[in-house]
């Protein structure tokens, strides 16, 4: 039971991050969400938390001599 509460706040967190993500005028009601918009909601959370980690910066300096 405590997995599946975990689970579902980390996925209202990642959708919560999806959500604002995009812009105001663009956003989807809460109403209309279905499975599918939910799971593009959580996709764009995880990217955007996983697009600038301080690893990615890290591996960015270190190749940016090859480029």
């Amino acid at each position: 039971m405590a997995l599946l509460i975990i689970l579902g706040v980390t996925v209202a967190l990642f959708a919560f991050i999806g959500r604002s993500a995009v812009p105001p005028r663009e956003r989807m009601p809460l109403r209309s969400w279905g499975v599918r918009g939910l799971a593009r909601n959580v996709w764009l959370g995880l990217v955007v938390c996983a697009v600038d980690t301080p690893l990615d910066r890290t591996m960015e300096d270190m190749f940016r001599c090859y480029r």
